[in-house]
């Protein structure tokens, strides 16, 4: 049902037209209201270029959004943790952690700190410091 909804959408932006009344509309309205009708048949077109995609190739168009998205807060998140434990440990990620570890407890939402914590306490570590 929502797929037909969304072709419903596409289909009332992409028949939009401006609705100018060259009897009252000033030259600025007028262009305006061109401007905002070529807006939503581009938006109508976009939609339903979307709406007729597989799912694989929607997919394939999504992914690389989730990375950019996550891929550099992730990285910082591993390197607080790489630092945390090489300044209070002396130990290195690859010494008691993987990639895969890591990046669970980065989607959880935990605390690099206190994940580093919970892998010394694990792993009976003393820190240094």
């Amino acid at each position: 049902m929502t797929d037909n909804r969304l072709r419903l959408l596409a289909s009332w932006l992409e028949d939009s037209d401006s609705n100018v009344d060259s009897y009252y509309d000033g030259s600025l309205e007028s262009a305006i209201k061109y401007a905002k009708a070529e807006v939503k048949q581009e938006i109508g077109s976009l939609l339903q270029e979307i709406i007729d995609m597989s799912d694989e190739d929607v997919i394939r168009q999504v992914i690389p959004l989730r990375k950019e998205k996550t891929e550099y807060p992730f990285k910082e998140f591993k390197k607080q943790v790489k630092n945390y434990l090489m300044d209070n440990y002396m130990v290195t990620i690859n010494d008691i952690s993987d990639e895969n570890q890591i990046y669970q407890e980065y989607n959880d939402g935990g605390d690099a700190k206190e994940f580093v914590d919970w892998l010394a306490s694990k792993y009976n570590l003393n820190k240094i410091k």
